[in-house]
């Protein structure tokens, strides 16, 4: 099947409108790889006219979705699973892993209950192969589905229709495969763990990810962040200095402090002494005649 580029053109594409089925961002990717294609065939000269000129430029915004599941709703959909999918969610929220990684986890290679660990395969880049320590919400159910060799989980076809309809059981908002994953790291920073550890145990190489779309702080965090700030209490006991300079017990600012440690005594008063013909300040006096 031969690529006509003249004839991929703005008319030619529907709007994306809510409630159809599909991504948002999904006509914008089509148009783009056929403009990649358009470009290399004008390159290589089996294309005389420029692809430019025959699609439009566009812009599409990435916006991360923010759904994460919090305790109660993580126990409500537990419920709501039957029970040979209950493993899956598990490790889907306390190990991290993409769907694909889940569905690639072999017990006689990557799940080493004595050591206590769990190594995630790395299906989309060789970087996000990462060993995980196994949680101790998980350890018990996997000492108990333990097998000398096999899946860890089967294969879940229908993992979308059917969390969403488990969702439904469950009273709360749908939730994806990657939301589960999202849930994993917004969990960790809601407990106030470094983004670069998460990152770590994502299997990312930096923490803007993390910061960008995992790790979603939830109203508790926030609200211990404000309330980690001094009380008017504490902040009334601070003794305030005539010049506001921090000073140490001994009367002296921290800055003379180092210089003296750094010079000794001797030179420290060299350096202190004001030198000849020097008038010492006299701000708020005035001479007056009599």
């Amino acid at each position: 099947m031969s690529l006509n580029p003249a004839r991929v053109k703005n008319s030619g594409l529907r709007p994306w409108k809510p409630g159809r089925s599909g991504n948002p961002n999904g006509r914008p990717k089509g148009r783009s790889k056929g403009m990649g294609l358009a470009l290399r065939s004008h390159d290589r000269k089996l294309l005389r006219a420029d692809a430019r000129t025959l699609i439009s430029q566009f812009r599409t915004r990435y916006v991360p979705r923010d759904r994460f599941l919090t305790e109660a709703e993580f126990s409500a959909l537990l419920e709501a699973l039957p029970a040979t999918r209950r493993l899956w969610l598990l490790l889907a929220v306390f190990a991290g892993p993409r769907k694909s990684e889940l569905e690639a986890l072999r017990w006689e290679e990557h799940v080493n209950l004595d050591t206590g660990w769990v190594m995630r395969p790395g299906t989309k880049t060789k970087k996000s192969r990462q060993t995980v320590p196994i949680a101790d919400s998980l350890r018990g159910t996997l000492a108990t589905e333990w097998q000398p060799t096999g899946p860890v989980v089967s294969r879940w076809l229908n993992a979308r229709r059917d969390l969403a309809a488990a969702c439904r059981r469950a009273g709360i908002r749908p939730v994806s495969a990657n939301d589960l994953r999202r849930t994993f790291a917004s969990w960790m920073k809601q407990r106030g763990v470094d983004s670069i550890v998460v990152a770590r145990l994502m299997g990312h190489t930096s923490s803007a990810m993390v910061e960008r779309v995992y790790g979603h702080l939830n109203d508790t965090a926030l609200s211990g962040a404000v309330n980690a700030l001094p009380s008017l209490e504490q902040l009334s006991s601070i003794p305030l200095t005539r010049s506001c300079i921090p000073v140490t017990e001994s009367g002296v600012s921290l800055r003379q402090e180092r210089l003296l440690r750094q010079v000794g005594y001797e030179k420290f008063q060299q350096l202190a002494a004001r030198p000849e013909g020097v008038e010492p300040p006299t701000f708020g006096f005035e001479e007056r005649e009599h």
